[in-house]
């Protein structure tokens, strides 16, 4: 787990700690991460998520081929606006033949109803948004269905910036 690293080399012979390495990402996903607050018991509990509008400007900044079909599914929408859509699926990483219940994990996908079809029929096409443990989910009053409104009311807000996003050629 690289937030338990140390700062001792990998066994791949370029001397570079897994530390480093998760500096390296965590600065990578820095722009993108953002933090809401859960109702849980007696007091609140801090999720991070990524941001949804700086996902998108990212993407479009650095992807021609992204920057072109939101581009397209825009200008084919009703009034320029996308719709969202999401997925929610609950995942056990590790070992398929010995699952670890302790590490069940909810993980929240979104993507564009007016993508092309193709496009809507490949995993890669949804961006994951947010990841949250079973257990902490089924901390928080109202379980997995409070934190997917917490979710998508910050969305909403953000959906607010997403109006602003000019995706040049």
């Amino acid at each position: 787990m690289l937030t338990r690293a140390k700062n001792e080399p990998i066994k791949d012979g370029t001397g570079t700690s897994q530390r480093s390495i998760y500096r390296e990402i965590e600065k990578m996903y820095a722009p993108v991460k953002s933090v809401i607050q859960l109702p849980k018991g007696a007091g609140d509990w801090e999720w991070t998520i990524a941001r949804l509008d700086k996902m998108i400007q990212i993407l479009c900044r650095d992807s021609k081929n992204f920057r072109f079909v939101i581009r397209s599914a825009l200008k084919h929408s009703n009034g320029n606006v996308l719709e969202m859509i999401s997925y929610l699926d609950e995942v056990i990483p590790g070992n398929a033949l010995h699952p670890d219940n302790k590490r069940k994990t909810w993980a929240i996908y979104i993507t564009f109803k007016d993508l092309p079809q193709w496009m809507l029929q490949l995993e890669d096409c949804w961006m994951c948004v947010a990841v949250i443990r079973t257990g902490m989910a089924s901390k928080v009053d109202g379980n997995v269905s409070s934190c997917m409104r917490c979710l998508f009311e910050h969305f909403i807000n953000e959906c607010k910036m997403l109006s602003l996003i000019h995706i040049s050629e």
